[in-house]
C-alpha cells in the first residue's frame, strides 16, 4: 500500500512520502507506537548482547548506531526511491521472466545502497588503534547494523498497525516474524563490513553483505512466482530466511570472540598458572649478585689474619682499593658490605653487571613514552599499558607476558607462555625460547599492543 502511494506522483512526491512514512505515525495509536518500540529495542539489545559492545567505555557506538539509521534512510530516500522510481515507471513487465528480471536491479540496488549508507559511520571512527582492530571493527559494524535494523523494525511495525493489523492466527505473525529476522541480518552483515574494514578487504566484504542482504529481498518476490500463492511464500520465508540468519549470525560471532594470531580472550586467565616457569629465569640474576658479595664477607670474619679475608672478595674486581679499609675495621665484618658501596665513585668499574650498566635500553610505547629496562631481568605485562591502551585491548595482554633478560651487552626476548603470543618483526616467538633483540626491533604483544625496542651505549 505504502509503496503504491509513494509511486503514484512524481518523484519529489515520492521522496517526500517515503521520508515522511520513516516518522510520521499520526495513523497508529500511542500504545501501539510504544508497542512497536519497546519490541525493537529488545530484540536489538538480546542480539547485540553476544558481541558485548562497550558502550559505557566507548561512547561513539551509540553515535554509530544513530548516526547509521539516520544516513541509511537518507541514502535509500535520495538514491534508492528515484532510482527505483524511474526504472519501475519505465517497463510494463507482460510476463513473469520479466518481472523477476526487472526486480533483480532493484533489489540489489538497495542491499547494496543499504550497506554502503551503514558503513559511513563505521569508517568515520574506525580509526587509530581500532582501525586495525578486527573484534572492534566487528563490534562497531554491529552497532551500525543495530541502529538501522532497531529503526526499520519499529517503522515496519508501525506500518503494519497502520494498516489495521490484528492478530488472525499464525499466519498474521509472520511479517512480524520475517521483520524480527531482518533487524538480526542487518546486524551481522554489517559487522562483516567492520572486520572486512579492518582487514584492508572493505571492497570485498561490502560486496557481500550488499549481495546477501540483496538475494534475501529477492526471495519473496521469486517464491511467490514459483509457488503462484502468498500464503504459502511466507509460511517458506519464515523458515528459510531464519536459517539464513542463524548462519550469518553464528560465523558473525566466531569472528567476534576467534583468536587472532595466537590470542583468544577466553584464555587469558590461563596465563597465570602458565607463567610459573618464568620466576626462576628472574629470581636466579636478581639474587645471584648479592649472594655472591655476602659469602665472601662472611668467611672473612673468622680467620686471624685480616688482610686474607679483603683479598678473596675482591679478587676479582680490585685488590689494591680493598685491604686499606678491610683491616681497620677487622672486629666487625658485618659492616663490611655497607662500605663496599664507596668503589660506586666509579659506575663504569663495576664489572658485576656490564650487562646493564654499560648500555641503556628502553621500549618505545604507542604514545611516545617509554619502559626502560634497567634491571638484568624486566617482566612486562599488563599493567605496564594501562594509561596507554583501550581496555578492550589491554585485556589481551597478560599479567606477565614476555620476559626481557640482559646479558654480556646482548638483550633477549621470552614469551612467558602468554596467551595471546608475542611477535618480533611479525614472528610468534612463543614457544620458541629467548630471541636476541636488536635496536629498532618492533614488538607485538597479543596484537593489541606495538613496542619499539632501543638500545644505546651509556655516555
Amino acid at each position: 500500500m505504502l509503496w503504491e502511494t509513494m509511486m503514484s506522483g512524481n518523484i519529489g512526491d515520492t521522496i517526500i512520502a517515503f521520508l515522511r512514512s520513516w516518522f510520521d505515525y499520526s495513523g497508529v495509536e500511542g500504545k501501539l507506537i510504544l508497542i512497536s518500540a519497546a519490541l525493537a529495542l529488545v530484540f536489538g539489545i538480546i542480539w547485540l548482547l553476544g558481541y558485548r559492545p562497550p558502550f559505557g567505555k566507548k561512547p561513539q557506538l551509540w553515535l554509530v548506531a544513530i548516526s547509521s539509521a539516520l544516513i541509511t534512510i537518507i541514502v535509500l530516500a535520495l538514491i534508492y526511491m528515484p532510482l527505483s522510481y524511474l526504472l519501475l515507471s519505465s517497463v510494463h513487465p507482460s510476463s513473469v521472466a520479466e518481472v523477476l528480471m526487472w526486480m533483480l536491479p532493484v533489489v540489489l540496488l538497495a542491499g547494496f545502497l543499504q550497506e554502503g549508507a551503514k558503513m559511513i559511520p563505521m569508517l568515520f571512527f574506525l580509526r587509530g588503534n581500532d582501525k586495525n582492530d578486527p573484534k572492534m571493527g566487528i563490534v562497531i559494524g554491529a552497532a551500525a547494523g543495530a541502529g538501522f535494523g532497531i529503526f526499520q523494525l519499529f517503522w515496519t511495525y508501525n506500518q503494519a498497525f497502520a494498516l489495521g493489523w490484528r492478530y488472525d492466527g499464525i499466519e498474521s505473525l509472520i511479517p512480524f516474524w520475517l521483520a524480527f529476522w531482518a533487524l538480526t541480518l542487518h546486524i551481522g552483515l554489517s559487522s562483516f563490513v567492520g572486520y572486512g574494514i579492518t582487514q584492508g578487504k572493505t571492497s570485498k566484504y561490502l560486496s557481500n553483505a550488499g549481495f546477501i542482504q540483496a538475494l534475501v529481498a529477492y526471495l519473496p518476490t521469486l517464491l511467490v512466482v514459483i509457488t503462484e500463492e502468498v500464503t504459502t511464500t511466507y509460511y517458506i520465508l519464515a523458515v528459510i530466511i531464519p536459517i539464513v540468519v542463524v548462519i550469518t549470525m553464528a560465523i558473525s560471532y566466531n569472528l567476534r570472540w576467534r583468536k587472532y594470531g595466537s590470542e583468544t580472550p577466553a584464555v587469558v586467565p590461563v596465563v597465570r598458572p602458565a607463567a610459573s616457569i618464568s620466576p626462576a629465569a628472574p629470581a636466579a640474576p636478581l639474587h645471584a649478585p648479592p649472594a655472591v658479595s655476602i659469602t665472601p664477607a662472611i668467611p672473612a670474619a673468622p680467620p686471624p689474619v685480616p688482610p686474607v679475608a679483603p683479598m678473596t672478595p675482591a679478587a676479582p674486581v680490585t685488590p689494591p682499593p680493598i685491604p686499606s679499609p678491610m683491616p681497620s675495621t677487622p672486629p666487625s665484618p658485618s659492616v663490611t658490605p655497607t662500605l663496599q658501596p664507596i668503589p660506586s665513585v666509579a659506575p663504569p668499574q663495576m664489572p658485576a653487571s656490564p650487562t646493564v650498566h654499560m648500555q641503556r635500553s628502553w621500549f618505545i610505547l604507542p604514545d611516545n613514552s617509554k619502559i626502560s629496562i634497567d634491571n638484568p631481568v624486566k617482566i612486562i605485562g599488563r599493567n605496564d599499558f594501562e594509561k596507554v591502551v583501550s581496555p578492550d585491548n589491554l585485556r589481551y595482554v597478560s599479567r606477565r607476558h614476555c620476559g626481557i633478560t640482559a646479558e654480556a651487552g646482548r638483550y633477549f626476548i621470552e614469551d612467558l607462555q602468554s596467551a595471546n603470543g608475542t611477535k618480533v618483526n611479525g614472528i610468534d616467538i612463543k614457544g620458541l625460547g629467548k630471541h636476541e633483540l636488536k635496536d629498532g626491533d618492533k614488538i607485538d604483544l597479543a596484537n593489541a599492543v606495538a613496542l619499539i625496542f632501543k638500545v644505546s651505549s651509556a655516555s
